[in-house]
């Protein structure tokens, strides 16, 4: 807990930084609304990851147990709710997120009024001169139910919210992917501390069930306590990204990691145009991972060439019956469709087959379901969806007078 206690302190000091630096942007620009909400929420929440480290402290000061507690928690659905209302305002036009908006604040008031009347009506059956109070062991484990009433509302409310945040990012990753990539990495980031956070939701109440039902689990209470500070790091990382990212070299390293990673999505799909093509192959490739990517491409829209006079109509209706069995959403089957017709094609090639009299032409260009199939960025994602279906392909089934065993690359 000393540990736990350490980085709450670092993280309240990193958090008062990032809140001047917020404050000061928004001194700038005050109409700012959107700039509004992300002040408030990184103010709330700097304020309850301090009262943290200091609750007793508090309490003792004040005369009241828990009342830190209850501050804290009000705080942290504060920040949440303003995290919210920054991300649909600034994804969402003003006439839709309104009364979105409106409401959230009414039931951001009403979770309040809740856990100030619970607090209140039932409070802990010891004071601030207990020896549970005055050594910290009130608030290093997670305590019972009837101790802190409200902690149910508290999480419920919160766990809600942060599965908004969760989806308002999930759904503006293609925007946000077309941009500058420390917005995508930072998109990423809050999505992956929403997740944090509602699992911090659903162990802390299975933490203070089990504390109503048996006794505390110390287990539980230090995943409780990592899982919060986690997603708080994951969040304040992810919000802060786009403003000191470039200064360290974060962009650099994201699209480094980004080209490994399609790299690597495309290897199915090349391994297949070079087996049935091994002529489009320049080895070695290059080491850095843009320069590899380029090349990658490269090759595989070369193999598309070279096994276009294989590609059949008979295949092409093989492959749609093939996606229709499968029952999979529109994207999927266009992909499934491309990456079944060009494991066929390259079996015939392999075969020995003669080039089709009539063959279909398979651009990846011309068959994207992507709005910008041009573009280069898209073409790389759409070929990594036929690899990634190609990866999940049965045996390759053809008419009887091109009966295979299966493409190659499998």
């Amino acid at each position: 807990m000393v540990a736990i206690r350490g980085l709450l302190v670092v993280l309240a000091a990193g958090g008062w930084v990032v809140s001047a630096s917020k404050l000061r942007n928004l001194r700038r620009d005050p109409s700012n609304l959107g700039l509004r909400y992300l002040c408030v929420a990184q103010v709330a929440l700097t304020l309850a990851i301090t009262l943290q480290p200091i609750a007793v402290a508090v309490d003792r000061t004040l005369g009241i147990v828990d009342i830190s507690r209850v501050t804290a928690n009000c705080l942290t659905l504060v920040a949440a709710a303003c995290g919210l209302a920054f991300g649909i305002h600034t994804t969402t036009p003003a006439a839709v997120a309104r009364p979105f908006l409106r409401r959230q604040m009414i039931a951001l008031g009403l979770c309040h009024v809740a856990i100030v009347a619970l607090a209140v009506g039932h409070r802990p059956p010891y004071g601030v001169s207990d020896p549970r109070v005055t050594s910290g062991t009130h608030y290093q484990a997670t305590p019972a139910l009837d101790v802190v009433p409200y902690t149910l509302v508290y999480l419920g409310y919160l766990a809600w919210v942060l599965y908004q945040v969760g989806l308002t990012a999930h759904r503006n990753r293609a925007v946000s992917g077309a941009g500058p990539p420390l917005i995508a990495l930072g998109v990423r980031m809050i999505t992956a501390g929403a997740a944090l956070g509602i699992g911090y939701a659903v162990t802390k109440a299975i933490a203070t069930t089990a504390a109503t039902w048996h006794q505390p689990w110390r287990r539980l209470d230090t995943t409780v306590a990592v899982l919060f500070s986690t997603a708080i790091i994951a969040i304040l990382v992810g919000i802060t990204l786009p403003s000191w990212g470039e200064r360290v070299g974060a962009d650099r390293l994201y699209e480094r990691l980004v080209a490994w990673r399609s790299c690597r999505r495309l290897r199915p799909l090349w391994r297949l145009m070079v087996a049935a093509a091994p002529q489009i192959a320049l080895l070695p490739h290059p080491v850095p991972a843009q320069l590899r990517r380029v090349r990658l491409t490269v090759e595989i829209l070369d193999g598309y060439a070279a096994l276009t006079p294989w590609m059949t109509p008979s295949a092409a209706r093989a492959a749609e019956r093939h996606a229709d069995a499968r029952n999979l959403d529109p994207h999927r089957r266009e992909a499934t469709v491309e990456a079944f017709a060009l494991a066929t094609a390259a079996h015939r090639k392999l075969a020995g087959h003669p080039p089709a009299a009539d063959p279909t032409d398979h651009s990846p260009a011309t068959r994207s379901p992507r709005p910008r199939a041009t573009n280069a960025a898209d073409q790389v994602a759409w070929l990594e969806d036929i690899a990634r279906a190609l990866c999940h392909l049965p045996p390759v089934t053809t008419t009887r007078h091109e009966q295979g065993t299966g493409p190659a690359a499998r």
